[in-house]
C-alpha cells in the first residue's frame, strides 16, 4: 500500500473499487445459482420415464429406428 501510495494512488478509491468489484461479482454469482436452481427445478419435476422415451419409436416417421432396435435385440 505504501508503494501504491508513493505512486500516486489514492487508498480510498482504491478500497473503493474493490468494495464495487466484490459487490458485482456477488451479484453474478446470485445470479448464477439463481439460473443454476430454475434448471434443476425444471429437471427434478420431469418424470423419469418420459426422458427415456424416445420420441421417434412413437410415432410413424421412425419406424426405421424402431424395426433397427427390434432387430439388434435391445
Amino acid at each position: 500500500m505504501r508503494t501504491y501510495k508513493a505512486n500516486g494512488g489514492s487508498i480510498k478509491e482504491y478500497y473503493r473499487k474493490l468494495r464495487t468489484e466484490r459487490k458485482k461479482e456477488e451479484k453474478r454469482l446470485k445470479q448464477d445459482e439463481k439460473i443454476i436452481n430454475s434448471i434443476k427445478r425444471t429437471y427434478n419435476n420431469i418424470d423419469p420415464d418420459i426422458m427415456i422415451d424416445m420420441p421417434y419409436i412413437s410415432t410413424t416417421e421412425g419406424r426405421w429406428l424402431k424395426d433397427m432396435l427390434k432387430s439388434s435385440s435391445f
